[in-house]
């Protein structure tokens, strides 16, 4: 009786303990595959660019002043370079760092140049590899006049505030290209501006 109960054993249940084996298996390839999947959409999504990121970068282009006030109405280009650095906040939103200089151009009574700082906001609408944002925020000017008469030299420091807008195209996950105008109202009182158009070079990190 003995022999018979253990022969049924083997022919009902080592069957099933195969068939469960082989769902394990099934069970381990679905998982790995689903594995491989995921790592295959991380590879994919490697270069486009991130929505939370720091960056900084350098620009260069012309700067133009004018005014509404004769005695300070200069209405020359010079040519301008600078550094930017930022945050990131979201896909819409980063904050921005900037110190830019001019260099020496003529005015109406001799030469100057200037240095200028300003914290922005950047409000982005991000198009996929291309990010095109509006800037607005507060700006510092010194400007360093030389006159040509008596050769004297003096300095003034402008605070005012600074908007424009520009685009950005990334190039790869880490890099991109940057073109901007920008506006800087040097004064409220006189209406003194700056405008500047500008090309940079952005690193993302």
């Amino acid at each position: 009786m003995f022999k018979i109960n253990k022969a049924l054993f083997i022919f009902l249940f080592v069957p099933m303990l195969a068939h469960a084996e082989c769902n394990s298996h099934s069970d381990c390839n679905y998982y790995r595959n689903d594995c491989n999947n995921a790592r295959n959409d991380d590879s994919n999504s490697s270069d486009a660019p991130e929505a939370h990121y720091n960056y900084f970068g350098l620009k260069g282009g012309t700067q133009s002043f004018t005014s509404n006030a004769s005695s300070v109405s200069v209405g020359t280009t010079a040519p301008e370079s600078g550094i930017y650095a930022g945050v990131r906040v979201n896909k819409n939103l980063a904050f921005e760092v900037e110190a830019i200089n001019a260099e020496k151009f003529s005015t109406t009574t001799g030469t100057a140049k200037t240095s200028t700082y300003s914290l922005s906001g950047l409000n982005q609408l991000s198009l996929g590899y291309l990010d095109l944002f509006v800037r607005l925020g507060l700006s510092s000017t010194t400007a360093y006049v030389t006159s040509t008469s008596t050769g004297a030299s003096s300095s003034n420091n402008l605070l005012g505030l600074s908007y424009g807008v520009g685009m950005e195209v990334a190039l790869g996950k880490n890099a991109g290209l940057r073109v901007m105008y920008d506006r800087y109202r040097l004064t409220l009182q006189d209406n003194l501006n700056s405008d500047i158009f500008s090309t940079g070079i952005s690193y993302r990190f």
